[in-house]
């Protein structure tokens, strides 16, 4: 059950961060393309902030909210960090 607990966070997180995406400036890779970069930047978030509060205030309970938000600001930052970095390509059809 815990598992399905996570798989759920992560995915919600990934969703988050896929419609966020189609707000941001810069290219992006439409709302599939950011949910699956979301996804990445779920499992980062919730891997880092979960670090950083374990470590700050052991024994702490954060909660289905506390984990969704970690995992939600963990791929809203890796969805950001990549339409900056795209920003400003084009692709082009043409070939040589």
């Amino acid at each position: 059950m815990q598992i399905l607990f996570w798989v759920i966070v992560i995915v919600l997180g990934a969703l988050i961060a896929g419609a966020l995406g189609l707000a941001m400036p810069g290219r992006g890779f439409g709302f599939l393309g950011d949910a699956a970069i979301g996804l990445i930047g779920s499992i980062l978030g919730l891997f880092i902030f979960g670090f950083i509060a374990g470590a700050l205030i052991p024994h702490m309970s954060l909660g289905f909210v506390g984990i969704l938000l970690f995992a939600t600001i963990g791929a809203f930052i890796v969805v950001a960090i990549v339409h900056m970095a795209t920003k400003g390509r084009t692709t082009s059809t043409t070939s040589m």
